[in-house]
């Protein structure tokens, strides 16, 4: 039954405050996904472009490709616009991804009276109290802004770092929620996730798996449309993926959430340990410890 219960709240991209947020991010993402598929500027026919890259392949293994071969490539106007349009796209759910979590952690901290705004907390200030959205939609701009200007050094790395980059993956998948909870600033995020993520690191993964298995049995099924409707499967494929992306964002943010409420492993506030000071993993415990030295 626990089970049962952890899939359903990690599928379950509905349950969002008064649900009109999460409905509109989930609308506005199914039309951005499925308006390259009818995008009437676009050319999805690419036979002229792989046929180019197997003779470029063929000379490259013989070494006699020239620069000359550059300088023609067999892309048309169409090809083009259908990929820019696609990584258009893509940035959008990747983005729309990251608001999800980012409005989750703070639909879930709500309650807290206090609210973090500006780059310091009042005195007053909960540890967990949420984020307020201008800053929260300034945080997401940075990750976003970072994303573009490493898309592609990252994405060369990986193609050699490919099983390290898999390693990664608990890691980053709960990186964006520690930076967008307000907890931390961009560089802290780092050290901070590891040492939440590492006991949580198979339970991490596991959860990953289970969504990317409902994927691909969604996937699956929703091709048996296409001998139906061409259009509905469009629609039924941007609604799958967007879908998956949102649930991963909601592992997320409750990865994130459970992680900080219970950690497994001593996590320093204030950095390193110095001589003569003591370790706070929270501030129950620290309040445990001043009432033990009072007695």
């Amino acid at each position: 039954m626990m089970f049962l219960n952890a899939v359903k709240q990690i599928f379950d991209i509905d349950n969002l405050g008064k649900r009109w947020g999460a409905r509109v991010i989930f609308l506005v993402l199914i039309v951005a996904a499925a308006a390259v598929q009818f995008n009437p500027y676009a050319d999805t026919d690419f036979s002229a472009f792989e046929g180019w890259l197997d003779s470029l392949y063929t000379a490259a293994s013989q070494n006699g490709y020239s620069m000359s071969m550059f300088v023609n490539i067999p892309l048309t106007a169409g090809n083009k616009i259908y990929v820019l349009t696609s990584v258009a796209s893509e940035f959008l759910i990747f983005t729309g991804s990251l608001l999800y979590t980012g409005m989750f952690i703070r639909e879930r901290r709500s309650g807290t009276t206090a609210v973090i705004s500006g780059g310091k907390k009042s005195p007053d200030s909960a540890a967990d109290a949420a984020i307020s959205i201008p800053r929260l939609i300034l945080r997401l701009f940075v990750i976003c802004a970072v994303c573009v200007i490493l898309a592609l050094p990252l994405l060369t790395i990986s193609v050699w770092l490919l099983f390290v980059a898999l390693l990664a993956i608990p890691f980053l998948s709960v990186l964006p929620a520690a930076y967008l909870s307000g907890d931390n600033g961009f560089f802290a995020s780092f050290p901070y996730t590891i040492n939440h993520v590492r006991g949580y690191y198979f339970a991490q993964w596991r959860s990953l798996c289970l969504i990317f298995l409902v994927y691909l049995l969604s996937d699956s099924l929703v091709t048996l449309l296409y001998s139906v409707s061409v259009t509905s499967y469009y629609i039924a494929k941007s609604a799958v993926d967007v879908w998956t992306a949102l649930a991963i964002a909601r592992l997320a943010g409750i990865a994130y959430c459970a992680m900080r409420e219970r950690p497994l492993f001593r996590v320093f506030k204030n950095g390193p340990l110095k001589p003569n000071s003591r370790l706070i993993i929270n501030e129950d415990d620290d309040n445990d410890s001043e009432d033990g030295k009072e007695e």
